[in-house]
Formats: C-alpha cells, sequence, structure tokens
C-alpha cells in the first residue's frame, strides 16, 4: 500500500509541475537510432536471409469437441438480408450475374444513340485553334 501511494505522489508531481519531470533530458539523435534499427535488420537477414520465404509454425490442435447449436435460423431471414424482397422464403440465393461475366463493359450502348467523346486535352484548353474537326 506504501508504494502504490509513493507512485500516485510522484506521478502526480510529474504532471501537476508547469514543465515536465524529464523535460531537461537530451533526446536520442533520430538518424543514429534509424542507422541502429537497420544495422539490426541487416544482421537478421545475414542470420537467416531465407526466413521470410518460410511459413510461421502451426499450432497443434487437440481434438475438437462439436459444438450443439440450439436455435435456428428461418429461411426467410435470408431473404431479408439479400434485400431481394421476394418472400419465398426457400433460403437459396438469388440468381445474379458477375461482374466479369458478357463483353466485359458495364452496360450495353442504346441502340440508334451515338456515344458522347471526352475531348482531348488541346481540345480542352483551347477548343477555338486551328486544326479543329
Amino acid at each position: 500500500m506504501r508504494t502504490v501511494t509513493l507512485l500516485v505522489f510522484i506521478l502526480a508531481a510529474g504532471c501537476g509541475s508547469e514543465t515536465p519531470m524529464l523535460g531537461g533530458v537530451p533526446h536520442p539523435n533520430n538518424a543514429a537510432m534509424a542507422g541502429g534499427a537497420a544495422a539490426a535488420a541487416a544482421a537478421m537477414t545475414l542470420a537467416d536471409p531465407n526466413a521470410s520465404d518460410r511459413k510461421p509454425e502451426q499450432r497443434q490442435e487437440a481434438e475438437k469437441r462439436p459444438v450443439d447449436v440450439k436455435e435456428q435460423v428461418p429461411p426467410s431471414a435470408f431473404d431479408h438480408l439479400d434485400g431481394s424482397g421476394s418472400g419465398t422464403g426457400s433460403g437459396h440465393e438469388v440468381a445474379r450475374p458477375h461482374a466479369g461475366s458478357g463483353s466485359g463493359s458495364a452496360a450495353p450502348a442504346p441502340a440508334g444513340k451515338k456515344l458522347p467523346t471526352l475531348p482531348t486535352p488541346h481540345d480542352a484548353v483551347d477548343p477555338d485553334h486551328a486544326d479543329s474537326r
């Protein structure tokens, strides 16, 4: 109990004054600290150059016991989660087109309409230049 009181007193005295308790302690040189960290990394690499290639060791698990589940989720809950709103309650996912399927474009071009073209950087800066189309 006496050490806790002493520790609280030291912390309160250090935080309560105008200047910090360790305010006058010199700081280490940042370049020297970075050099030391680089030297430590180089020493670890020289000691075992292939350390990054190995996978971490897997923990050996003992026999897992089965978990007894006491609650069931109704199939209609899955319909509400995916937002389809079909309300069938089948619990099966609604078929959706994949992003990578099709011709590669995001949406087909409307028939009969010309797609807009972006101006070149030169046309965007000076639309009235001599070589306009």
